[in-house]
């Protein structure tokens, strides 16, 4: 629905707690996939690595979707 109808959109994501390696991370221009039940975000490859330190430690991310 949200490609279909060509929306732009704001996406904020919390962590639960500070990580080193992230100050912040900008999504501009990105593409939403709808996967089961659920909407992900798909980043390039440069913030793979913010990614599998978050995964490494057991963190999970809280993904906010604003539409405007």
């Amino acid at each position: 629905m949200i490609h279909r109808e060509k929306r732009k959109i704001d996406v904020i994501i919390f962590l639960p707690e500070p990580v080193n390696l992230v100050d912040k991370l900008l999504a501009r221009n990105k593409r939403l996939a709808r996967e089961v039940e659920r909407f992900k975000l798909y980043l390039s490859k440069r913030y793979e690595d913010i990614w599998e330190k978050l995964c490494e430690e057991g963190k999970r991310v809280d993904l906010i979707v604003e539409f405007r």
